[in-house]
C-alpha cells in the first residue's frame, strides 16, 4: 500500500505538536441486535484514530461528529426525527443539524461484515460516536478529546473519491477491491457519504439513477457485495477499509440535500467505478 497524505483541509488551521508517532488511539465497536458496545480509549489527544466496525446480525451504520456548544445529541435527534417525519419545517431541521454538527466518518459494516476507519480529529473537544438506527441516532459513546493535535501516522490508502458541490464524484474510479481508500468532501456546505453497491457488469449510470427515483424499480442489477461510510463534512477526509468482491460499482451518496430533501443519488450523484 502507498501511505497518503491524508491530512484535511480543516486541519491546516490547528497547530500540531512535534511529530509524535506514539500508537495511534484504536476503538472497536461491535453492533448487535442488543446495542452498541465499544472497546478502545475514550479519553486521547487530537489527531488520527483508528476506528474498526463489527456487525453481527444487525447493520452497522456509525457516525463519528462533533456539536456546537449550544447544540446536543438530543438536539440531533429530535432534529433527524423531523427531518424522516417529512412536512413543511423538514428542511428547516435538517439544516439545523448540519450546520451545528461536524460529520468525521465512520465505518459502517453490513451484518456479518468487519470494517475498518481512520478519522482525523482536528480539534479538542467533545466527541460523539453512535450508531444510526431505522429511526435515527441512538446508543451515543463520548469521546473527550484534549490538544494539542499530536502528528500520528496517517492511514494509508491506495484510491481517493472526492465528493463535489455540485453532487457529483471526482478522484479514482479504479478502487481496490480489498484494501482502503481516502474519501474527501470538498463541497461548500453538505455533509456527504460513501455508499459502493456492486451491480451488473454494463449498469451505467443513467439506469441506476432512473432505478433510485422509480419506487416500482426492483434493482434487478444489484449483485451481491456493499460497503459505506459514515457522513463526512466539508474540508474533512476519512480512510475506509473494506474487503469486497471484484466488479463494477456504483459509487452513491445517499445524504438528503439540504434544498429538496432528496438523497443526493436520486440527484445524480453516482458514479460507475470499478474494483480490481
Amino acid at each position: 500500500m502507498i501511505a497518503a497524505s491524508l491530512v484535511p483541509l480543516s486541519a491546516t488551521t490547528t497547530s500540531a505538536a512535534p511529530a509524535d508517532r506514539a500508537a495511534t488511539p484504536s476503538l472497536r465497536v461491535v453492533v448487535s441486535k442488543s446495542g452498541v458496545d465499544v472497546t478502545g480509549p475514550t479519553r486521547f489527544q487530537a489527531g488520527w484514530v483508528r476506528l474498526t466496525t463489527v456487525a453481527h446480525k444487525t447493520p452497522g451504520s456509525m457516525e463519528l461528529v462533533r456539536f456546537r456548544r449550544d447544540y446536543t445529541f438530543k438536539d440531533l435527534q429530535f432534529d433527524i426525527a423531523k427531518t424522516f417525519a417529512g412536512g413543511k419545517n423538514a428542511l428547516k431541521h435538517l439544516n439545523r443539524a448540519i450546520r451545528h454538527t461536524k460529520f468525521y466518518g465512520a465505518p459502517a459494516a453490513d451484518p456479518g461484515k468487519v470494517t475498518h476507519g481512520g478519522a482525523f480529529l482536528d480539534r479538542p473537544d467533545t466527541y460523539v460516536l453512535f450508531q444510526f438506527g431505522d429511526n435515527g441516532p441512538i446508543n451515543p459513546t463520548r469521546l473527550h478529546v484534549r490538544g494539542p493535535v499530536v502528528k500520528r501516522a496517517a492511514p494509508e490508502s491506495t484510491a481517493t473519491v472526492v465528493a463535489h458541490e455540485d453532487r457529483r464524484w471526482g478522484g479514482d474510479d479504479v478502487l481496490p477491491a480489498q484494501g482502503a481508500i481516502r474519501f474527501v468532501n470538498r463541497a461548500d456546505y453538505s455533509p456527504h457519504f460513501v455508499s459502493l453497491q456492486h451491480v451488473a457488469k454494463g449498469t451505467t449510470r443513467k439506469e441506476v439513477i432512473d432505478c433510485i427515483n422509480d419506487p416500482a424499480c426492483t434493482f434487478d442489477f444489484a449483485r451481491a457485495g456493499s460497503a459505506e461510510t459514515g457522513s463526512l463534512s466539508p474540508g474533512k477526509a476519512f480512510t475506509f477499509g473494506y474487503s469486497l468482491p471484484r466488479g463494477t460499482y456504483a459509487l452513491m451518496c445517499f445524504f438528503p440535500d439540504p434544498e429538496t430533501g432528496m438523497p443526493h443519488a436520486a440527484m445524480g450523484m453516482v458514479r460507475i467505478v470499478t474494483l480490481k
